[in-house]
């Protein structure tokens, strides 16, 4: 932990990854209610089918029609 000499204030350094779970994601969707499911940045963007039935992926980089 540092704490800072001009402020004397601590500073805690917390790394979170971005990356939600399965279950929060299934909450998201149901809350949201989307036309389409779009994996972005994803570890498994094959698995979302499995999960979700309205999934439209594309590779990265990919541009489409919104």
């Amino acid at each position: 932990m540092e704490i800072n000499r001009r402020h004397a204030i601590q500073k805690h350094s917390i790394h979170t990854s971005g990356h939600a779970g399965p279950a929060d994601l299934k909450k998201l969707v149901a809350a949201i209610n989307p036309h389409k499911v779009v994996p972005i940045h994803s570890f498994f963007p094959d698995k979302y089918p499995e999960l979700f039935p309205n999934v439209a992926a594309h590779n990265d980089g990919e541009w489409w029609e919104v």
